[in-house]
Protein backbone atom coordinates (compact mmCIF):
# COMPACT_ATOMS: atom_id res chain seq x y z
CA UNK A 1 0.00 0.00 0.00
CA UNK A 2 1.39 3.69 -0.99
CA UNK A 3 3.11 5.75 1.84
CA UNK A 4 1.88 9.11 2.78
CA UNK A 5 3.50 11.76 0.38
CA UNK A 6 7.31 13.33 1.66
CA UNK A 7 6.49 16.89 3.14
CA UNK A 8 8.83 20.07 4.27
CA UNK A 9 8.42 22.79 6.35
CA UNK A 10 6.51 25.68 5.44
CA UNK A 11 5.26 28.80 7.43
CA UNK A 12 2.02 30.99 6.80
CA UNK A 13 4.24 33.90 5.47
CA UNK A 14 0.97 35.98 4.91
CA UNK A 15 -3.67 35.58 5.64
CA UNK A 16 -5.99 37.74 4.23
CA UNK A 17 -9.57 37.09 5.55
CA UNK A 18 -11.85 38.34 2.64
CA UNK A 19 -14.98 38.57 4.88
CA UNK A 20 -17.03 36.47 1.66
CA UNK A 21 -16.00 33.16 3.71
CA UNK A 22 -12.60 32.74 1.43
CA UNK A 23 -9.39 32.32 3.52
CA UNK A 24 -6.45 33.39 1.06
CA UNK A 25 -3.28 31.72 2.73
CA UNK A 26 0.10 32.73 1.31
CA UNK A 27 3.16 30.02 2.07
CA UNK A 28 6.92 30.01 2.13
CA UNK A 29 9.72 28.42 3.95
CA UNK A 30 11.26 29.52 6.64
CA UNK A 31 14.64 31.22 5.26
CA UNK A 32 12.44 32.29 2.30
CA UNK A 33 14.09 29.95 -0.31
CA UNK A 34 12.65 28.44 -3.32
CA UNK A 35 10.03 26.30 -3.71
CA UNK A 36 9.23 22.75 -5.67
CA UNK A 37 7.82 24.12 -9.38
CA UNK A 38 3.98 24.14 -10.23
CA UNK A 39 2.15 24.52 -12.90
CA UNK A 40 -1.93 25.55 -13.61
CA UNK A 41 -3.98 22.79 -12.17
CA UNK A 42 -1.55 21.68 -9.67
CA UNK A 43 -2.35 21.03 -6.07
CA UNK A 44 -0.37 20.42 -2.69
CA UNK A 45 -1.01 17.53 0.21
CA UNK A 46 -1.36 20.16 3.78
CA UNK A 47 -0.63 18.88 6.78
CA UNK A 48 -2.58 20.79 8.90
CA UNK A 49 -2.21 21.50 12.97
CA UNK A 50 -3.32 18.46 14.46
CA UNK A 51 -1.72 15.72 11.85
CA UNK A 52 -5.14 16.12 9.44
CA UNK A 53 -4.20 15.55 5.75
CA UNK A 54 -5.64 17.89 2.73
CA UNK A 55 -5.35 18.64 -0.29
CA UNK A 56 -5.67 22.33 -2.03
CA UNK A 57 -5.34 23.66 -5.59
CA UNK A 58 -2.75 26.23 -6.07
CA UNK A 59 -4.12 29.62 -7.06
CA UNK A 60 -0.96 31.78 -6.91
CA UNK A 61 1.36 32.40 -10.22
CA UNK A 62 3.57 29.90 -10.91
CA UNK A 63 6.60 32.19 -11.68
CA UNK A 64 6.32 33.32 -7.85
CA UNK A 65 9.31 30.32 -6.91
CA UNK A 66 9.41 31.62 -3.33
CA UNK A 67 5.70 31.29 -2.23
CA UNK A 68 2.44 28.62 -2.90
CA UNK A 69 -0.91 30.49 -2.61
CA UNK A 70 -4.38 28.94 -1.52
CA UNK A 71 -7.87 29.88 -1.51
CA UNK A 72 -10.30 28.56 0.93
CA UNK A 73 -13.91 28.61 1.31
CA UNK A 74 -14.66 28.58 5.21
CA UNK A 75 -17.53 29.09 6.94
CA UNK A 76 -18.33 29.28 10.61
CA UNK A 77 -19.57 25.55 10.03
CA UNK A 78 -16.82 24.24 8.50
CA UNK A 79 -15.37 21.25 10.02
CA UNK A 80 -12.20 19.59 9.78
CA UNK A 81 -9.91 21.03 7.55
CA UNK A 82 -11.80 23.82 6.86
CA UNK A 83 -12.33 24.38 11.21
CA UNK A 84 -8.12 24.29 11.50
CA UNK A 85 -7.49 26.96 8.43
CA UNK A 86 -10.27 29.12 10.20
CA UNK A 87 -8.75 28.84 13.78
CA UNK A 88 -5.08 27.77 13.51
CA UNK A 89 -3.25 28.96 10.32
CA UNK A 90 -2.42 32.42 11.45
CA UNK A 91 0.66 33.96 10.35
CA UNK A 92 3.99 32.73 11.64
CA UNK A 93 2.73 29.08 11.87
CA UNK A 94 4.57 26.47 10.95
CA UNK A 95 3.18 23.06 8.80
CA UNK A 96 4.38 20.89 6.25
CA UNK A 97 3.22 20.39 2.63
CA UNK A 98 4.38 17.79 0.35
CA UNK A 99 5.20 18.91 -3.65
CA UNK A 100 3.36 19.92 -5.98
CA UNK A 101 1.52 16.97 -7.92
CA UNK A 102 -1.29 17.43 -10.81
CA UNK A 103 -3.72 15.69 -11.81
CA UNK A 104 -5.59 18.08 -13.74
CA UNK A 105 -3.09 19.75 -15.99
CA UNK A 106 -3.91 22.08 -19.55
CA UNK A 107 -3.29 20.03 -22.23
CA UNK A 108 -1.01 21.41 -25.33
CA UNK A 109 -4.11 21.45 -27.44
CA UNK A 110 -3.53 24.49 -30.09
CA UNK A 111 -7.16 25.13 -30.78
CA UNK A 112 -9.47 26.85 -28.35
CA UNK A 113 -10.43 26.29 -24.91
CA UNK A 114 -13.44 26.90 -22.38
CA UNK A 115 -13.10 26.83 -19.03
CA UNK A 116 -16.19 26.07 -16.99
CA UNK A 117 -15.78 27.17 -12.79
CA UNK A 118 -18.58 26.90 -10.47
CA UNK A 119 -17.70 28.80 -6.73
CA UNK A 120 -14.02 27.95 -5.26
CA UNK A 121 -13.58 25.90 -8.15
CA UNK A 122 -12.08 28.91 -9.82
CA UNK A 123 -8.91 28.56 -8.47
CA UNK A 124 -7.59 26.04 -10.69
CA UNK A 125 -9.06 27.67 -13.83
CA UNK A 126 -7.65 31.23 -12.89
CA UNK A 127 -4.14 29.63 -13.12
CA UNK A 128 -5.43 28.14 -16.24
CA UNK A 129 -6.58 31.23 -17.67
CA UNK A 130 -3.48 32.88 -17.10
CA UNK A 131 -1.32 30.39 -18.40
CA UNK A 132 -3.74 30.57 -21.90
CA UNK A 133 -3.16 34.19 -22.32
CA UNK A 134 0.77 33.84 -21.62
CA UNK A 135 0.58 31.47 -24.35
CA UNK A 136 -1.27 33.60 -26.51
CA UNK A 137 -3.98 30.80 -26.74
CA UNK A 138 -8.03 31.25 -27.41
CA UNK A 139 -9.92 30.81 -24.19
CA UNK A 140 -12.98 31.18 -22.80
CA UNK A 141 -13.75 31.13 -18.58
CA UNK A 142 -17.06 31.15 -17.37
CA UNK A 143 -17.87 31.42 -13.65
CA UNK A 144 -20.97 30.15 -11.76
CA UNK A 145 -21.18 31.01 -8.36
CA UNK A 146 -21.26 34.30 -5.88
CA UNK A 147 -20.06 37.18 -6.90
CA UNK A 148 -18.19 37.91 -3.47
CA UNK A 149 -16.66 34.71 -3.95
CA UNK A 150 -14.94 36.15 -7.06
CA UNK A 151 -14.42 39.27 -5.65
CA UNK A 152 -12.48 37.98 -2.74
CA UNK A 153 -9.92 36.17 -5.58
CA UNK A 154 -10.22 38.70 -8.42
CA UNK A 155 -8.02 41.55 -6.23
CA UNK A 156 -5.16 39.32 -6.23
CA UNK A 157 -2.32 40.69 -7.56
CA UNK A 158 -1.60 37.26 -9.02
CA UNK A 159 -4.41 37.74 -11.70
CA UNK A 160 -3.80 41.41 -13.03
CA UNK A 161 -2.94 40.01 -16.60
CA UNK A 162 -6.54 38.88 -17.01
CA UNK A 163 -8.12 41.66 -14.88
CA UNK A 164 -8.91 43.52 -18.23
CA UNK A 165 -10.20 40.19 -19.94
CA UNK A 166 -13.05 39.64 -17.07
CA UNK A 167 -16.45 40.49 -18.06
CA UNK A 168 -19.65 41.04 -16.11
CA UNK A 169 -22.88 40.27 -17.65
CA UNK A 170 -25.41 42.61 -16.21
CA UNK A 171 -28.65 40.83 -17.01
CA UNK A 172 -30.08 39.44 -14.02
CA UNK A 173 -30.47 36.12 -12.05
CA UNK A 174 -31.19 34.61 -8.93
CA UNK A 175 -29.79 36.86 -6.00
CA UNK A 176 -26.31 36.09 -4.81
CA UNK A 177 -25.58 34.53 -8.34
CA UNK A 178 -22.76 35.84 -10.68
CA UNK A 179 -22.12 35.03 -13.62
CA UNK A 180 -18.05 36.38 -15.14
CA UNK A 181 -16.57 35.71 -18.47
CA UNK A 182 -13.20 35.69 -18.86
CA UNK A 183 -12.49 36.04 -22.68
CA UNK A 184 -9.61 35.95 -24.67
CA UNK A 185 -9.18 36.71 -28.26
CA UNK A 186 -13.28 35.78 -28.62
CA UNK A 187 -13.84 39.97 -28.90
CA UNK A 188 -13.36 43.04 -27.01
CA UNK A 189 -14.01 43.62 -23.48
CA UNK A 190 -17.79 45.14 -23.51
CA UNK A 191 -18.30 45.53 -19.55
CA UNK A 192 -14.62 45.68 -17.48
CA UNK A 193 -14.26 44.58 -14.20
CA UNK A 194 -14.58 47.20 -11.47
CA UNK A 195 -10.93 48.43 -10.30
CA UNK A 196 -12.42 47.90 -6.77
CA UNK A 197 -13.62 44.24 -6.61
CA UNK A 198 -15.95 44.75 -3.70
CA UNK A 199 -17.75 47.08 -6.03
CA UNK A 200 -18.10 43.80 -8.39
CA UNK A 201 -19.18 41.82 -5.74
CA UNK A 202 -22.25 44.39 -4.75
CA UNK A 203 -23.10 45.35 -8.59
CA UNK A 204 -25.69 43.54 -8.45
CA UNK A 205 -26.90 39.99 -9.96
CA UNK A 206 -25.57 39.09 -13.07
CA UNK A 207 -26.66 35.80 -15.45
CA UNK A 208 -24.36 33.77 -17.49
CA UNK A 209 -23.40 34.70 -20.78
CA UNK A 210 -24.10 32.13 -23.98
CA UNK A 211 -26.55 31.75 -26.41
CA UNK A 212 -29.45 31.95 -23.61
CA UNK A 213 -27.74 32.83 -20.56
CA UNK A 214 -27.26 28.73 -19.52
CA UNK A 215 -24.87 26.15 -19.09
CA UNK A 216 -26.88 24.21 -22.34
CA UNK A 217 -26.37 27.80 -23.95
CA UNK A 218 -23.29 28.18 -23.72
CA UNK A 219 -21.90 24.14 -24.34
CA UNK A 220 -24.10 24.82 -27.24
CA UNK A 221 -22.50 27.35 -28.69
CA UNK A 222 -19.38 26.43 -28.32
CA UNK A 223 -20.43 22.84 -30.03
CA UNK A 224 -21.91 24.67 -32.92
CA UNK A 225 -18.89 27.18 -33.17
CA UNK A 226 -16.00 24.96 -32.93
CA UNK A 227 -15.96 21.61 -34.30
CA UNK A 228 -13.60 20.38 -31.12
CA UNK A 229 -12.18 21.75 -28.82
CA UNK A 230 -10.91 21.32 -25.31
CA UNK A 231 -13.35 21.97 -21.96
CA UNK A 232 -12.45 22.01 -18.51
CA UNK A 233 -14.22 22.66 -15.45
CA UNK A 234 -13.97 21.97 -11.32
CA UNK A 235 -16.52 22.43 -9.16
CA UNK A 236 -19.12 20.69 -6.94
CA UNK A 237 -19.71 17.12 -7.65
CA UNK A 238 -23.30 18.58 -8.59
CA UNK A 239 -21.86 20.77 -10.63
CA UNK A 240 -19.48 18.76 -12.69
CA UNK A 241 -21.99 15.61 -13.13
CA UNK A 242 -24.44 18.51 -14.78
CA UNK A 243 -21.93 19.40 -17.04
CA UNK A 244 -20.82 15.86 -17.78
CA UNK A 245 -24.62 14.83 -18.55
CA UNK A 246 -24.79 18.08 -21.24
CA UNK A 247 -21.80 17.10 -23.00
CA UNK A 248 -23.16 13.73 -23.52
CA UNK A 249 -26.25 15.08 -25.09
CA UNK A 250 -24.43 17.14 -26.77
CA UNK A 251 -21.95 15.20 -28.37
CA UNK A 252 -19.31 16.81 -27.36
CA UNK A 253 -16.13 14.00 -26.76
CA UNK A 254 -15.58 12.93 -23.20
CA UNK A 255 -11.76 12.50 -24.45
CA UNK A 256 -11.50 16.56 -24.94
CA UNK A 257 -13.34 16.98 -21.46
CA UNK A 258 -11.56 17.76 -17.85
CA UNK A 259 -12.49 17.98 -14.61
CA UNK A 260 -11.18 17.82 -11.01
CA UNK A 261 -13.00 17.38 -7.93
CA UNK A 262 -11.88 17.35 -3.67
CA UNK A 263 -14.42 15.25 -2.96
CA UNK A 264 -15.68 11.80 -4.16
CA UNK A 265 -18.67 11.31 -6.03
CA UNK A 266 -22.36 10.89 -4.15
CA UNK A 267 -24.35 8.40 -5.65
CA UNK A 268 -28.21 7.84 -5.02
CA UNK A 269 -29.17 4.31 -3.71
CA UNK A 270 -25.46 2.66 -2.86
CA UNK A 271 -25.43 -0.40 -2.75
CA UNK A 272 -24.07 -3.04 -0.20
CA UNK A 273 -21.20 -5.46 -0.84
CA UNK A 274 -18.53 -7.58 0.56
CA UNK A 275 -15.16 -7.57 0.49
CA UNK A 276 -12.74 -10.12 1.01
CA UNK A 277 -9.21 -10.23 2.07
CA UNK A 278 -6.73 -12.36 -0.08
CA UNK A 279 -4.60 -14.31 1.62
CA UNK A 280 -6.70 -14.77 5.11
CA UNK A 281 -10.38 -15.40 3.49
CA UNK A 282 -12.03 -13.24 6.31
CA UNK A 283 -14.93 -11.47 4.61
CA UNK A 284 -16.02 -8.34 5.46
CA UNK A 285 -19.45 -6.75 5.12
CA UNK A 286 -19.48 -2.98 3.36
CA UNK A 287 -23.00 -1.41 3.87
CA UNK A 288 -24.69 1.34 1.62
CA UNK A 289 -23.28 3.96 4.44
CA UNK A 290 -19.84 2.64 4.68
CA UNK A 291 -16.32 3.23 2.67
CA UNK A 292 -14.45 0.20 2.13
CA UNK A 293 -11.75 1.85 4.33
CA UNK A 294 -14.18 2.15 7.53
CA UNK A 295 -15.81 -1.15 7.17
CA UNK A 296 -12.55 -2.79 7.21
CA UNK A 297 -11.11 -0.33 10.05
CA UNK A 298 -14.41 -1.45 12.01
CA UNK A 299 -13.61 -4.78 11.45
CA UNK A 300 -10.35 -4.64 12.78
CA UNK A 301 -8.05 -4.44 9.01
CA UNK A 302 -5.66 -1.74 9.67
CA UNK A 303 -6.23 0.78 6.71
CA UNK A 304 -4.06 4.27 6.58
CA UNK A 305 -6.49 6.61 5.82
CA UNK A 306 -5.06 10.03 4.67
CA UNK A 307 -6.84 12.49 2.75
CA UNK A 308 -10.26 10.48 2.40
CA UNK A 309 -10.85 11.63 -1.18
CA UNK A 310 -9.24 9.54 -3.61
CA UNK A 311 -6.45 11.74 -4.24
CA UNK A 312 -3.57 10.85 -2.38
CA UNK A 313 -3.23 7.01 -2.72
CA UNK A 314 -2.48 6.55 0.84
CA UNK A 315 -4.93 3.72 1.06
CA UNK A 316 -4.69 2.38 -2.30
CA UNK A 317 -5.09 -1.78 -2.48
CA UNK A 318 -4.76 -4.14 -5.29
CA UNK A 319 -7.62 -5.99 -6.78
CA UNK A 320 -7.52 -10.06 -6.89
CA UNK A 321 -11.00 -10.73 -8.09
CA UNK A 322 -14.29 -8.56 -8.63
CA UNK A 323 -14.69 -5.14 -10.21
CA UNK A 324 -14.24 -1.73 -8.69
CA UNK A 325 -16.71 1.52 -8.41
CA UNK A 326 -13.62 4.18 -9.31
CA UNK A 327 -14.53 7.15 -8.09
CA UNK A 328 -10.89 8.48 -7.33
CA UNK A 329 -8.53 11.05 -8.96
CA UNK A 330 -5.31 8.99 -8.06
CA UNK A 331 -5.88 6.50 -10.54
CA UNK A 332 -4.96 6.97 -14.43
CA UNK A 333 -7.76 6.40 -16.96
CA UNK A 334 -5.50 3.20 -17.81
CA UNK A 335 -5.16 2.05 -14.23
CA UNK A 336 -9.34 2.16 -14.03
CA UNK A 337 -10.08 0.19 -16.96
CA UNK A 338 -7.27 -2.52 -15.64
CA UNK A 339 -9.58 -2.67 -12.40
CA UNK A 340 -6.41 -4.05 -10.30
CA UNK A 341 -5.90 -1.34 -7.76
CA UNK A 342 -8.73 0.58 -5.56
CA UNK A 343 -8.84 3.50 -3.77
CA UNK A 344 -10.54 2.24 -0.46
CA UNK A 345 -11.35 5.44 0.93
CA UNK A 346 -14.21 6.13 -1.85
CA UNK A 347 -14.72 3.88 -4.23
CA UNK A 348 -17.17 0.87 -4.15
CA UNK A 349 -18.19 -2.44 -5.73
CA UNK A 350 -19.92 -3.55 -8.76
CA UNK A 351 -19.65 -7.12 -7.98
CA UNK A 352 -21.37 -8.51 -4.61
CA UNK A 353 -17.91 -9.35 -3.35
CA UNK A 354 -14.38 -7.55 -4.20
CA UNK A 355 -11.14 -9.43 -3.05
CA UNK A 356 -8.58 -7.13 -2.30
CA UNK A 357 -5.26 -7.47 -1.62
CA UNK A 358 -3.29 -5.66 1.37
Amino acid sequence: MSGQPELFEVVVAERKDRGTGVIIITLARPDGGPLPPFDAGAHIPVQLPGGLLRYYSLCGDPAQRTRYKLAVLVTRHSKGGGQVIREKLLPGVALAVGEPRNHFPLEPHPGPTLLLAGGIGITPLLLMALALKRQGREYLLHYFGRADTLAALAEEPDYREIAGDILVDTQTRPPRQAAVQVDAALGPPSDPLPEDAAAMASAGDAAMSGRDGSLDGILHDWRQRYRRFELYYCGSTEFMQTIRDRCVALGIPLEDCHCESFAPPKVAGEKAFAVKIHGTGEIIPVSAEQTIADALNDAGVGVEISCGQGLCGTCLAQVKEGVPDHRDEYLSADEKAANTKILLCCSRSLSSTLVIDL
